[in-house]
């Protein structure tokens, strides 16, 4: 999360927040207050502090979210790929046996699409049950982004990796890679979906190749290094291109940042006012928290709805503008 420690608490750390703001700025917050709302004894004064700034950045996420989608269609999920179906054709005999099989893709260039890959599909014509690894990897920097060992058997096997891939570069370029130590992999078709009917699926490229790497030792994962084939896919993924307004959210941290320093004020205050150490505030005072805490809500969303409001959002794959232009002719 890209506002952890965004915004500090004095006494809490040494480190100064890059933003120049402290919560306790804010008439009516103390450190101390948040030390006395401490949910209970075992709870230490920092890991109180981080329950707060945890609960304002998720909710922070999901009312620019709610709010951006006022003005702009926010397509969640773009593309999703199909099921798997298994191919009649022969299988296709893998030559190298020390080679990395799988599938290569790049997505359309978005500042925000990025891409969840849930499971990893594989149909192995290995008599015997294989141990192997896998490999996800980042063709832009050749950095292996997840790794881990599986046991292929005959048949269709499926594997879950559940990974969030968000764009470092201007594209996502991925490989999907499985250590071919078994001998031959049956071929499959497969496709991806548009979720909308509204973009063209060849934005998603490749969609039918496969990638090998001849390599006995692969030390590096670049594009270079990728042997595009048409041998069919055995190597294949259930995933999802999505939309993510949490990249969107942390683009624009810094203009949001007096509206997140309002909502750490306005959670500070819940938690006092909900704290079950009632013996320590006298209800009076409770009262007036309350009354402060609606001043900083409304400091909060008016500030947040206004800076949103003045945002020009330039991306076609991912906002689709609500705005309907009407056409008005004169009678004559």
């Amino acid at each position: 999360m890209c506002f952890e420690g965004y915004i500090g608490l004095k006494h809490c750390s040494l480190d100064v927040p890059t933003s120049g703001l402290y919560v306790n700025d804010l008439s009516g917050i103390t450190t101390e207050l948040v030390a006395k709302v401490q949910s209970s004894d075992n709870v230490t004064f920092k890991e109180q502090w981080d329950s707060i700034e945890k609960r304002s950045i998720n909710r922070l996420y999901s009312d620019v979210k709610n709010i951006i989608s006022e003005e702009y269609t926010f397509d969640e999920v773009n593309y999703q790929t199909n099921r798997l179906t298994r191919s009649e054709s022969t299988p296709t005999v893998i030559l190298a046996t020390n080679s990395e099989i799988g599938t290569y893709l790049r997505l359309p260039r978005s500042k925000y699409a990025a891409l969840r890959i849930k499971n990893i599909f594989i149909h192995s014509e290995t008599e015997e049950d294989t141990t192997t690894d896998y490999r996800i990897v980042d063709i832009n920097n050749g950095k292996i982004l997840k790794t881990g060992e599986i046991t292929v058997v005959n048949g269709f096997n499926s594997f879950e990796v559940d990974l969030n891939i968000e764009p470092t570069y201007s594209a996502i370029e991925v490989a999907v890679l499985v250590d071919m130590n078994f001998d031959s992999i049956q071929t499959s078709t497969d496709f991806w979906e548009d979720c909308e009917c509204r973009l063209p699926v060849t934005q998603v490229w490749p969609t039918n190749e496969e990638v090998v790497i001849w390599a006995t030792e692969p030390t590096t994962y670049k594009y270079k290094d990728l042997n595009l084939t048409s041998l069919g896919k055995g190597v294949w993924i259930d995933a999802e291109i999505y939309c993510s307004s949490s990249i969107f959210t942390c683009e624009k941290k810094n203009i949001l940042k007096l509206s997140y320093w309002y909502l750490l004020g306005v959670e500070v205050l819940n938690e006092k006012i909900n704290s079950n150490r009632l013996n320590v505030f006298s209800q009076t005072n409770v009262e007036l928290t309350g009354k402060l805490r609606d001043e900083y809500q409304a400091q909060y969303l008016g500030n947040l709805k206004r800076t949103l409001k003045n945002i020009k959002i330039n991306d076609g794959f991912c906002f689709t503008c609500n705005q309907q232009v009407h056409y008005g002719g004169m009678m004559p």
